[in-house]
């Protein structure tokens, strides 16, 4: 992908790391919450390989100064090397920011007092996993599930699904496997 300035004119609310501005371009309309936000997507080192953090200070900003943070990982332990951003192809990239773009979405299309609600949930994995199932849920709804299913297709080639997906007696998924994208894909045309 063709790298462009840090600051584009179109998302003026936002700043984007200049190797990520082309992928988010891709799949920006089909979140227009995004556009209301003050974005900043970066790439940095941490754990994780990718995160949304809304900023503390929106339980007081009205929602059009709301700030959100999407983190991207470009150096982070060894099991997570296969799945930084950087080694995924162009179409898993696309479905992993539009995963982490959905979280935005629904942080916007709630009151403040959700970002304390996610907070807590962090310490439930029964809840996080939910919360991350429906995040994949509305990404496709957003219209990016085949992005999504690339991406849910090489996270699972890649790693374990189980570091996905904890609870293996129950079948529980945190993140989407590629066969359920395709039967929620399936589910919405109908």
């Amino acid at each position: 992908m063709a790298q462009t300035s840090e600051k584009n004119n179109s998302y003026s609310n936002s700043t984007i790391d200049p190797e990520i501005q082309a992928y988010y371009e891709i799949i920006a309309s089909k979140f227009p919450e995004s556009q209301k936000l003050k974005l900043l997507i970066r790439q940095r080192k941490q754990l994780i390989p990718l995160t949304t953090v809304p900023s503390v200070f929106n339980l007081v900003r009205k929602k059009e100064n709301w700030r959100i943070t999407i983190n991207i990982s470009n150096k982070s332990i060894a099991k997570f090397d296969p799945i930084l951003f950087k080694n995924l192809s162009d179409s898993a990239k696309i479905g992993v920011l539009g995963h982490e773009l959905s979280h935005a979405k629904d942080f916007y299309l709630h009151k403040s007092k959700y970002i304390v609600k996610v907070f807590f949930w962090h310490l439930n994995p029964r809840r996080i996993d939910a919360f991350e199932y429906n995040t994949d849920r509305i990404a496709i709804y957003s219209g990016i599930g085949d992005y999504l299913k690339v991406w849910s297709t090489e996270t699972h080639t890649k790693m374990d699904p189980m570091a996905f997906n904890r609870n293996e007696k129950k079948e529980t998924e945190r993140y989407m496997r590629p066969e359920t994208i395709e039967r929620i894909m399936k589910e919405s045309i109908k």
